[in-house]
C-alpha cells in the first residue's frame, strides 16, 4: 500500500482592520479621537504604511479627504479645507497597530461616517460613525412690553443641535405651550437658533419658565422670567403709573438704597404739579437700567449653566 505525503504549507495571517468602538459622540466646539487597529506581523516599517481617513456625510455623494499617509508621510494636498489645522494622526500610536484620528474644535459638519483604511502587508478598512451634539446651555432671555395692545412679551431664545422644542409653564406648571410662537433659523456653523415668544396681559405677580427640550440628547435647559424682567422702553405716553407699580414691588424684592431713593422720587413726582412724561421718563429709566444691574449682580451667583436650569432670581 502506497503512503501519501504530506505537504506542509506555512500559515499566513490575513491583514486585518478592526475598530473598537463604531459610534463616537462629540461636544460641538470640544475634541474628539477615533480608532482602528491593524493587524502586526512583527515590528511596523511606516515607509510601507498607508493610512486614509476619509468623512461622507449622509446629505452629500461626496467624501472629504480628513488624512492621509502614505508610505510613512502626510500628504496635506489631499486633505479637505475644513480639516486644515483640526485633523491629525497620532503617529506615535502607528507601531502599535492603532491608527487614531484626532479632530479638535469639532462642528456640525464633522458629522458622518468615516472611512478608515489601512494598507499594509495586505489592505482592509471599517467605518464609524460620529455624532455631533450641541446642547442648549445659554438662554438668554427678554421682557418686553407691547404699548399699541398693553399686553406683555416674554423672549426666550438659544442656539444648539439638534432642534430643540420649547415648552412655557408659569409658576403653578401649567401648560402654556399652545399661546407661545416659536421659530427657529439655521446659523453658519449648522447650530439651530431657536427663539419662542409667549404674549399674555399683565400680571405682575405671575413667573413664566420657559424649557428647551432636547429629545434626541434626553436633556433639557430652562430659564426663569418674570414682570421684574421688564425692559423700560420710553413711549409717547410713558405710562408711568404702571412701572412704577412693578418697581415698587421690585423694591420689596430687594433694591439697594440708591434705588429705593429714587423711586422715592418718582413717587413724590407723581403728587406733584410736575408729573408728567419728560419728568418721570428720564429717572424711570435710570432706576430700571440699576435694577436690572442689580438684579444681574444678583443672580449671578445662583446661576447654573451647565445643569438643567438657569435661576434668574
Amino acid at each position: 500500500m502506497k503512503q501519501m505525503k504530506l505537504f506542509a504549507f506555512p500559515y499566513v495571517a490575513l491583514f486585518t482592520v478592526e475598530v473598537p468602538q463604531q459610534l463616537y459622540i462629540a461636544e460641538y466646539g470640544g475634541n474628539v479621537t477615533m480608532e482602528c487597529r491593524f493587524s502586526l506581523n512583527g515590528s511596523v516599517d511606516l515607509r510601507l504604511l498607508t493610512v486614509i481617513w476619509e468623512q461622507k456625510r449622509q446629505d452629500s455623494s461626496k467624501s472629504k479627504g480628513v488624512y492621509t499617509l502614505r508610505n510613512g508621510k502626510a500628504i496635506p494636498p489631499s486633505q479637505d479645507p475644513d480639516y486644515i489645522g483640526r485633523a491629525s494622526l497620532l503617529h506615535s500610536e502607528l507601531k502599535l497597530g492603532r491608527a487614531i484620528l484626532q479632530i479638535t474644535k469639532v462642528k456640525i459638519t464633522d458629522a458622518g461616517s468615516y472611512l478608515c483604511l489601512i494598507d499594509y502587508q495586505g489592505v482592509d478598512y471599517k467605518y464609524i460613525a460620529l455624532e455631533v451634539k450641541a446642547s442648549y446651555k445659554r438662554i438668554n432671555t427678554q421682557v418686553m412690553r407691547k404699548t399699541d395692545e398693553d399686553k406683555i412679551v416674554f423672549m426666550c431664545q438659544s442656539e444648539g443641535f439638534p432642534l430643540a422644542q420649547v415648552f412655557w409653564q408659569n409658576e403653578k406648571s401649567f401648560n402654556l405651550s399652545g399661546l407661545a410662537n416659536t421659530t427657529y433659523t439655521l446659523t453658519a456653523d449648522g447650530l439651530y437658533n431657536v427663539t419662542s415668544t409667549l404674549t399674555l396681559k399683565p400680571n405682575t405677580s405671575e413667573n413664566y419658565t420657559c424649557v428647551f427640550w432636547n429629545k434626541k440628547l434626553n436633556g433639557e435647559t430652562s430659564a426663569h422670567l418674570g414682570s421684574y424682567d421688564l425692559e423700560f422702553v420710553q413711549d409717547r405716553e410713558c405710562s408711568y403709573t404702571h412701572h412704577v407699580l412693578w418697581y415698587i414691588t421690585g423694591v420689596q424684592l430687594g433694591y439697594n438704597r440708591k434705588s429705593t431713593d429714587r423711586l422715592r422720587e418718582v413717587i413724590q413726582a407723581l403728587y406733584s404739579n410736575e408729573a408728567t412724561p419728560g419728568v418721570l421718563c428720564p429717572v424711570l429709566g435710570s432706576l430700571g437700567h440699576e435694577r436690572r444691574r442689580h438684579r444681574k449682580g444678583f443672580s449671578e451667583g445662583h446661576r447654573d449653566v451647565e445643569g438643567s436650569g438657569v435661576s434668574l432670581l
